[in-house]
């Protein structure tokens, strides 16, 4: 009966163990699944800051000067984006409206347009509460026509062709008017990935750091047991001589 307990004794203890061992190795997975999901998830939201950034930069590099022409009062509404610089910057909403569109070139010849070409109207403002009452394209398409009938049939606009050389995009007023959003974007772009891939790549190079430090320490005994061998076997020596 003694040694029957014995046994179950030693049965259960190996069996905690073995659970203990495998809630340990579980518990490294799932903070291992962790932490990749989170590193995915900022990498991810920083791309997506980064690809807004350089699509937004493209658009801006392509503008020229132009005037444009609404031919029709119709319009399906897009997104209104407010946008600020921080603390002292320049505020404003881009109302983006697509419209029925003629535009003319610099040199007065006639630019090709889709049926409907998206047109962003900003709007300026003093202070950072925006009026969003009128920051769609039923109060500003409507604005638009009457300036364009007070300046002649037409108004300044900057524009940008895409590859098959139609108008891919156009703002109401010249390039210099229209708020330089790149910049504000690369400024956020800049900023989300300094606080928060700017910490993992610092604990990336401790780890590294780590690593090295702690390989070297390894190197370094291991020269040290071989040393502390080697003089041994040389004191046995002398023992036996």
């Amino acid at each position: 009966q003694g040694h029957y307990e014995s046994r179950m004794r030693i049965y259960f203890v190996g069996a905690a163990r073995g659970k203990s061992w495998t809630q340990m190795v579980s518990t490294k997975v799932l903070g291992g699944v962790v932490l990749a999901a989170v590193f995915a998830g900022v990498l991810l939201v920083n791309s997506f800051f980064w690809r807004r950034y350089f699509q937004v930069s493209s658009v801006r590099d392509r503008l020229v000067d132009g005037t444009c022409k609404l031919t029709s009062a119709d319009f399906q509404s897009g997104l209104s984006s407010n946008w600020a610089f921080p603390i002292t910057g320049p505020s404003w909403t881009s109302v983006h409206c697509y419209v029925h569109l003629e535009v003319e070139g610099s040199d007065g010849k006639q630019v090709s347009t889709a049926d409907t070409t998206a047109l962003a109207i900003t709007m300026r403002h003093d202070g950072i509460v925006f009026n969003i009452m009128d920051t769609t394209c039923r109060n500003q398409v409507p604005k638009t026509l009457q300036a364009q009938k007070d300046d002649g049939g037409h108004f300044d606009c900057a524009y940008a062709t895409g590859p098959t050389g139609l108008v891919e995009k156009a703002y109401v007023g010249k390039k210099d008017s229209v708020p330089h959003l790149p910049k504000l974007l690369l400024m956020k772009a800049c900023g989300l990935s300094f606080w928060t891939l700017g910490p993992i790549l610092l604990m990336l190079l401790c780890f590294i750091k780590n690593t090295i430090k702690g390989a070297e320490a390894r190197t370094l005994g291991e020269a040290c047991d071989a040393y502390a061998k080697l003089e041994a076997e040389e004191r046995a020596n002398q023992i036996d001589e």
